[in-house]
């Protein structure tokens, strides 16, 4: 009898540890995306962590997803300023003080940080790549058109980088449903936790990154 009262209980109980572990994910994923250095491994590309992350969510209750919201997790980031890349395909988005500052060293002295003029160069390379190149389709736009100008955002979190869709477009030869999208690099590449360092892990990290952009087509 007694035996039987306790698989009753621990029936009764499973799927709140099943919640509490969903939850304990969650916040773990939270903190990766916003917060300094914060991925449970090494650092890698967030994408699947993304994804995860919104099934995840799709489990619990309203009050854990509007912990995601205030945290900002898979909202566009807000930047203090922003120059265009010399090709034109991109607009970077960056700050020089605060937690998501790049790395200020400007001996080109053009008034822009080399960490993101360079990323700009590693981008335009990208896209003649894979776009010129190769003939991927260029990333959509809101007006399910091929993007003018493609933003990218300089973050301090713990991922390489990540690219995030965000709206369905319809977008002419594409048989599944198009997104639209923005990428972030992470803002200094510095540390013992990455495999590449400085300008070498944002070179790496762009040409890896620029993948996605120009697959955001396929259906989540």
């Amino acid at each position: 009898m007694i035996k039987l009262i306790i698989q009753i209980i621990i029936i009764s109980l499973t799927p709140l540890f099943v919640l509490a572990e969903i939850n304990s994910e969650i916040q773990t994923l939270i903190r990766s995306f916003s917060e300094e250095r914060q991925s449970p491994d090494q650092p890698h590309c967030g994408f699947i962590d993304y994804v995860r992350l919104q099934q995840l969510l799709q489990q619990v209750d309203p009050s854990m997803q509007m912990l995601a919201k205030q945290a900002n997790v898979m909202q566009r980031p807000v930047r203090e300023e922003s120059v265009l890349s010399p090709g034109g395909h991109f607009m970077l988005y960056f700050n020089r003080i605060g937690r998501d500052s790049v790395p200020n060293a400007d001996i080109g002295n053009n008034g822009i940080p080399d960490f993101v003029d360079s990323a700009g160069v590693y981008l335009e390379k990208a896209w003649d790549v894979e776009i010129n190149q190769l003939g991927f389709l260029p990333p959509p736009g809101n007006d399910g058109l091929p993007v003018q100008v493609y933003p990218v955002y300089f973050t301090n979190f713990g991922y390489y980088g990540l690219t995030t869709p965000e709206f369905p477009v319809k977008y002419e030869g594409v048989s599944d449903n198009a997104y639209t999208s923005y990428l972030e690099l992470h803002n200094n590449y510095e540390g013992s936790m990455f495999y590449s360092n400085g300008l070498e892990g944002l070179k790496v990290t762009a040409a890896h990154e620029f993948n996605p952009v120009s697959y955001t087509h396929l259906t989540l």
